[in-house]
């Protein structure tokens, strides 16, 4: 069953880590959250700098 997906935008899936084992829907949604926190980040910077 799949709970997360790519949004539309995104073309193209590149891996940077690489796991040997499931992990848990708590560990998936602790890392989406911190991704999504550090892309917030980036776009602010991003509005400072122009």
């Amino acid at each position: 069953m799949v709970k997360y997906t790519l949004i539309d935008e995104s073309k193209s899936l590149f891996a940077s880590k690489y796991k040997l084992y499931l992990p848990t829907e708590e560990q998936l949604r602790r890392e989406i959250n911190k991704e999504k926190g550090l892309l917030g980040m980036e776009k602010k910077l991003k509005k400072k700098i122009r």
